[in-house]
């Protein structure tokens, strides 16, 4: 167990050499940086970060028959009368289902502006601050959708994303998410893909929080993100 400091407060560090749009791209098998990964919502925010996302938008885009339905879809999903990810879907195609992208694109960046800031976790913070200065590879996971996730990593200095991809057509948001669900075991697929290998490289650490064990126990420096401490987590060739 690791405990960290946390009376300090955290600031949304952006490296010069980040400042560019956070985007998803493969770097060359060369990279010998350390690899750091880190889950979006249980370790680096406080809380899950997509509903909020979408009654952010729907307020600014004067969605009310969205939000009015909302609470439907989440009992449902809470009587296990659909699936997570079936129940993201609606939710996603009910908020933003035939919104031009820069419509969303624009309120992307206000919420990671207004609504980032207040819900960081401090010791996922140090820690992401840590592998920044020390000029680790970085990449962002998140089971939620690239409707806001590159917007968030741009403003946590990430350049790296691995997300679930809504569809998209003629410029305009589906709604729909293509492929699989992208959390916990769906997560570690996402990522191997993203780095052409299955095989977690040798100097990797992953951070999040129990959803993602699949993920912390396929690197080789696994760490379940508590509120003020690490939880080493053993790699599953160990187990």
């Amino acid at each position: 167990m690791v405990k960290l400091r946390t009376d300090a407060p955290h600031q949304i560090r952006r490296p010069h050499h980040l400042r560019q749009e956070a985007k998803t791209r493969n770097d060359a098998p060369t990279d010998r940086r350390k690899l750091a990964v880190f889950a979006l919502d249980g370790a680096l925010t406080t809380r899950d970060s997509l509903l909020p996302f979408l009654l952010f938008f729907a307020r600014r885009q004067r969605r009310w028959r969205a939000i009015c339905l909302a609470p439907f879809l989440i009992a449902a999903k809470l009587c296990r009368l659909c699936s997570d990810h079936r129940a993201k879907q609606l939710l996603v195609r009910l908020f933003i289902g035939g919104e031009q992208e820069s419509t969303i694109d624009a309120v992307a960046s206000e919420f990671s502006r207004c609504w980032l800031p207040k819900h960081l976790r401090d010791v996922g913070m140090e820690k992401l601050r840590e592998h920044q200065d020390a000029g680790d590879r970085i990449i962002l996971v998140t089971a939620n959708t690239d409707i806001y996730a590159p917007r968030v990593a741009q403003e946590l200095g990430i350049e790296e994303v691995v997300s679930a991809k809504v569809l998209r057509q003629d410029n305009r948001i589906q709604g729909w998410i293509v492929g699989d669900d992208c959390s916990g075991c769906g997560t570690l697929e996402y990522l191997a893909d993203h780095l052409h290998d299955h095989e977690a490289p040798k100097d990797s650490y992953a951070y999040g929080s129990r959803k993602d064990l699949p993920l912390l126990r396929w690197v080789r420096h696994g760490y379940l993100v508590g509120r003020n401490q690490l939880v080493a987590i053993k790699r599953e060739v160990d187990a």
